[in-house]
């Protein structure tokens, strides 16, 4: 409650308690400031991991058929081994290439070959072999051959067929011959016995004699079904 006091005058004064003041309330949150200016890009990461191999695609469509082959290409084979039949060989030649076969024979075989035909092409199984031509190279030795007069031949193991000859007369030289290989006339024979039969090298006269040389034979030749 007020008090009353004197001043230095002598005048009284009254005095009022005063109380103290106390902090206001927290004022409001003022309103969110404009958002600031987008930085700049940060630096590449590293390259990721490579995925796994994606699954295999679907086949493609199957493509479109060939041309029919013409009737007049049809393969056939001849009555015999030794004729000369042109389409045939032709076709053959087409489905299965030039074959090459390659055979040395000794002085013995050589000698023998009036009683032992030696085998130059193995037998191909449901097919003819047709040789078409061959190269003989003979390889002197100390002692030239004696020529019996005949012919080294190439044809069937049955004999019925002969396709290629060359004289054994070069063999009785003393340095190193060629020899010359002909087509000839087959000596006829039953087609179908002649399939898959090998081609041999035989001489039908006695053949050489005494020589100790040999002979390298190369056959081009052909495979034809019948």
């Amino acid at each position: 409650m007020p008090s009353r006091v004197r001043d230095y005058d002598g005048n009284d004064v009254t005095l009022v308690e005063v109380g103290e003041a106390s902090d206001g309330a927290t004022g409001a949150t003022g309103p969110s400031g404009a958002t600031g200016p987008t930085g700049s890009a940060g630096a590449t990461g590293p390259t990721g991991v490579a995925g796994s191999t994606g699954a295999t695609g679907n086949a493609g469509a199957t493509g479109p058929t060939g041309p029919s082959t013409p009737a007049s290409a049809v393969t056939y084979a001849p009555a015999v081994l030794g004729e000369t039949d042109g389409q045939a060989v032709a076709e053959a030649l087409a489905a299965n290439g030039l074959l090459i076969a390659t055979k040395t024979l000794t002085a013995n075989q050589i000698k023998d070959l009036g009683d032992t035909p030696v085998e130059v092409i193995p037998a191909v199984v449901g097919k003819y072999i047709w040789p078409l031509w061959a190269i003989g190279i003979y390889r002197a030795g100390a002692t030239p051959y004696a020529s019996g007069g005949g012919n080294i031949t190439l044809g069937t193991q049955s004999g019925n067929v002969s396709v290629l000859s060359a004289s054994d007369g070069v063999l009785v030289g003393a340095t190193d011959q060629l020899l010359q290989f002909i087509q000839i006339a087959s000596t006829g024979g039953d087609a179908s016995a002649e399939v898959g039969m090998p081609i041999v090298a035989y001489n039908f006269d006695p053949g050489a004699t005494l020589g100790d040389g040999t002979v390298d034979l190369i056959v081009y030749y052909c495979t034809v079904t019948p």
